[in-house]
């Protein structure tokens, strides 16, 4: 067969180019188109039964397309690159790539299905990698209204998650988190903001836990409270239920900006029938009630400071 001039190869090479002939095997037909410098397209293989394509290299068992070769050339080399003018005709999405897979119409069951994979094949003895990005939105992809470096749009269902990180390692954030919101909550210095639902946190290893939310003031309070200042801290076994412990350097344990304290309950302890922690302070309307001695009911010492009116 004559060649063939084929559009698209490399400058030099297209009128040595060929087209082989068809190849019939069973109902699958094999065209190879080759350049005849090296320095040109090496091979490109496609398998129209199959719908096959692989360059510079033999199709290997369950792949459709295959690239395969050496990067060199450049300092910052491309594997493949993408760089497509989007026409002034394309007014709604321009997608760059698409992931659309279809499963057959039959009985069986796929364990995986995944879109986009990210792996390592191997690392050459001697060679080191000092950076390994999975997926890189650039800091150049700022030039929409909008800019989304990785965008999730599942609903709410069972088994559904935009973000599932499984792994175990740590999982680090330069920026603000903002959950149930696009804005800041309190004028642009809060780094972690929850709206429209509650923030629990718990420690697994303790039954401790802490349930957070903004009230409509933009005041942070106990998740189940509806008036502003309402802030709870409870655990299931007992104990301080809120603990602050001072580090060097720090004026005091606890500093209130206002001029006011409240304990809300009253409480009239004994020595003889009150359990008490050493600096545990309790009230009624006639006094002002210090445990000075950590103990049991019995064992436990409660000093007292008459109260007079103003």
């Amino acid at each position: 067969m004559a060649d063939v001039k084929i559009s698209g190869l490399p400058a030099g090479t297209v009128a040595g180019a060929s087209l082989m002939p068809a190849v019939t095997s069973g109902t699958t037909h094999q065209a190879t188109v080759q350049a005849a410098t090296t320095a040109g397209l090496k091979a490109l293989n496609i398998n129209v039964g199959n719908s096959v394509i692989s360059l510079n290299t033999p199709v290997q068992a369950g792949v459709n397309f295959q690239v395969y070769g050496t990067m060199t050339g450049s300092t910052a080399a491309n594997c493949i690159l993408a760089s497509a003018i989007v026409q002034s005709d394309v007014t709604g999405n321009a997608r760059m790539f698409m992931a659309f897979p279809q499963t057959a119409a039959q009985n069986f069951t796929v364990t995986q299905l995944t879109n986009f994979y990210s792996g390592l094949a191997a690392k050459g003895a001697g060679s080191t990698i000092t950076t390994h990005i999975g997926f890189l939105a650039e800091s150049t992809m700022n030039q929409a209204t909008n800019n989304y470096g990785f965008y999730g749009n599942l609903a709410s269902a069972s088994g559904s998650w935009n973000v599932y990180c499984g792994g175990s390692a740590a999982n680090y954030m330069a920026g603000n988190l903002r959950i149930g919101t696009t804005t800041q909550v309190i004028g642009g210095i809060s780094v972690f903001d929850v709206v429209g639902g509650r923030s629990t946190f718990t420690d697994n290893a303790a039954p401790y836990s802490i349930g957070l939310k903004y009230n409509a003031a933009g005041v942070l309070v106990y998740a189940g409270a509806t008036a502003a200042g309402d802030f709870q801290v409870s655990t299931a076994a007992g104990g301080s239920l809120f603990t602050v412990s001072q580090t060097a350097g720090s004026v005091g344990n606890v500093t209130l900006s206002g001029n006011s304290m409240r304990i809300l309950a009253s409480s009239t302890p004994t020595s003889a029938a009150t359990a008490g922690n050493a600096g545990e302070i309790r009230w009624d309307s006639g006094y002002i009630y210090v445990c000075t001695t950590t103990g049991a009911a019995g064992a436990a010492i409660w000093k007292r400071a008459a109260l007079t009116q103003v």
